[in-house]
């Protein structure tokens, strides 16, 4: 493997790696959680209609949402880390670059794969688009600190 591909895989899996603690960050607030449970629900429901073309029971739904966030979590934390050069400094780069990556990600999860997905309207309430952005905030910080952090000790 080149030292381009090198980096490129470690950038990747540095992200890889955020996202997954990142989704894990955004899941440890339980009224965040309640609200990203509702959304990945949606998600799994409307998933298996289309690939299964039935509803999946709620044991199963239970089983799909923490494959669903920590896979949505970790491959949106891959992108990441191959999107972004974290060479600057952690609170200055690190977390802004984070907050923005977080924010992209309810704006494209929240607005438009939901809708199009589940064929549910854009969020409603206020609050709950509160807490979800509040919720993505969460994970792209937790996302850009994991991932600058294995980053600078990789090099």
């Amino acid at each position: 493997m080149g030292r381009g591909n090198e980096r490129l895989f470690t950038r990747a899996a540095a992200g890889a790696l955020g996202g997954g603690a990142g989704a894990f960050a955004m899941s440890r607030v339980p009224v965040l959680r309640r609200v990203d449970d509702r959304t990945t629900a949606l998600i799994s429901q409307a998933a298996a209609e289309r690939l299964l073309h039935r509803p999946l029971t709620r044991r199963r739904l239970d089983r799909a949402i923490p494959f669903i966030r920590y896979g949505y979590g970790t491959m949106a934390g891959a992108a990441y880390g191959l999107f972004t050069d974290n060479s600057s400094a952690v609170f200055t780069g690190s977390v802004l670059t984070g907050a923005a990556w977080g924010a992209l990600l309810w704006v494209v999860s929240d607005w438009v794969v939901l809708p199009a997905l589940a064929s549910v309207p854009p969020r409603d309430e206020a609050g709950r688009t509160a807490l979800s952005l509040v919720a993505h905030l969460i994970y792209g910080v937790a996302t850009a600190l994991v991932a600058h952090s294995i980053r600078t000790s990789a090099t």
